[in-house]
């Protein structure tokens, strides 16, 4: 039989660089291989230290693992049960030092808890019928009151409203007093908003403070097709998208609310960014949210692999997430990726969440970033030129003999 290549080794590498390069350079990363293994904690935790992508290498390295033992059994079964045993090892071998707490997320701040009270309206998506948005608004205002009720104990309580059909005007002059309800109460309250950018809008996140402060963060990266069509300008014909044509924001910042308590705040598809999330904990994020709105995917799984990128920030980054959505999967993650609680699909709901911000301690990933992705590019590229030299060695030594020949 063969030799099997040596380029079968990096298998898990071409994996990784092809999965961050998808995200990070043409920044479409939605439903990584890791989704897969997202509710197994002991295989997910090894986010911490590279990643989503050092898990969907692990699983890849796996997988090689078992294919190549199967093409080796039958000729050399000893060479099968070697690289059987190095796939299992690249699986277990991270997720061994998460099981033994060496990967234990930080320990969050148990007295600043602060009560969220998360409501999902379930307004329409797209209708003709105005008074469909008004009973939204209606209903949405309705259940946020009830959530205030339910947590009257607490000290400190915000209402967060998901992204909608029925968001704010950012440029409405007196658009908050929409809110007065609320704020009057002594709450802040997130919620999403549309800002005029130019000749068009941005998506963005507005955090009120009961004393009228603002504070705003603007999406960075929007959905293709959905916000702008990607390498629009080139194209012949001009392509309409989904929603809105939107513009992106300049820069990534976080909402500040109390001296312990600072918001890193991901709008809908930003969820598939690691490095976006990165940067919210560098900058001081203690509670990472997520506002969103599904409804664009109907009763498809596109809801569910939403909520499994979340499940990935909240490991990498050792932070709390509150997802917040328009009509489900709303949901609590705790700063270890254990999903607490959810409010599912197409069900008008509100909870009240106590979150407890995460301590200042660092996780690996967010202080060495995408390192093993590069890590793996280098592999990649150093066996691609160790082949391309190998086939200039050979074709040099052929022609030098059939010229010595002659």
């Amino acid at each position: 039989m063969r030799e099997p290549s040596p380029g079968w080794w990096c298998i898990p590498a071409w994996w990784c660089v092809g999965e961050w390069l998808r995200g990070e350079v043409f920044a479409f990363g939605w439903n990584p291989l890791a989704n897969a293994v997202a509710l197994e904690p002991w295989l997910a935790r090894a986010a911490r230290l590279g990643g989503h992508y050092l898990v969907g290498a692990m699983v890849t390295a796996f997988a090689a693992g078992v294919v190549y033992a199967l093409r080796q059994w039958p000729h050399r079964p000893v060479r099968a049960l070697r690289g059987l045993a190095a796939g299992t090892l690249a699986l277990l071998l991270p997720s061994l030092a998460a099981l033994t707490g060496a990967l234990r997320p930080p320990e969050s701040d148990r007295e600043a808890a602060v009560a969220v009270i998360a409501v999902q309206p379930c307004a329409p998506m797209l209708t003709k019928v105005m008074s469909a948005y008004d009973r939204a608004e209606a209903r949405q205002m309705q259940l946020a009151l009830e959530g205030l009720r339910a947590a009257s104990d607490s000290a400190r309580r915000m209402v967060i409203f998901p992204e909608s059909q029925i968001a704010l005007d950012a440029d409405r002059p007196g658009t908050e007093q929409s809110l007065r309800p609320l704020l009057s109460q002594g709450v802040w309250v997130l919620t999403n908003a549309t800002r005029r950018v130019g000749d068009g809008f941005a998506n963005t996140a507005l955090l009120y403070a009961p004393d009228g402060r603002t504070a705003e963060y603007q999406k960075v990266h929007l959905m293709p097709f959905g916000e702008y069509v990607p390498l629009g300008r080139y194209l012949p014909v001009e392509l309409p998208t989904l929603a809105v044509e939107a513009r992106p924001g300049k820069r990534i910042v976080t909402l500040p609310v109390t001296d312990d308590l600072r918001l890193g705040v991901g709008i809908c598809f930003e969820s598939a960014f690691p490095s976006l999330h990165r940067a919210f904990r560098q900058q001081g994020a203690t509670v990472l949210v997520n506002l969103a709105n599904d409804g664009w995917f109907g009763r498809t799984p596109g809801s569910e692999q939403h909520l499994r990128h979340l499940i990935y920030r909240a490991i990498e980054t050792g932070c709390p997430v509150v997802r917040v959505t328009n009509d489900g999967i709303s949901a609590l993650i705790d700063a270890g990726g254990q999903v607490r609680d959810v409010i599912p699909q197409g069900q008008p709901d509100v909870r009240v969440w106590p979150v407890f911000p995460a301590a200042s301690g660092m996780t690996p990933y967010v202080v060495v970033g995408d390192l093993f992705a590069w890590s793996c590019l280098a592999a990649v590229v150093g066996m691609l030129l160790w082949r391309l030299w190998t086939r200039i060695r050979f074709y040099t030594e052929a022609i030098t003999d059939l010229v010595a020949g002659e």
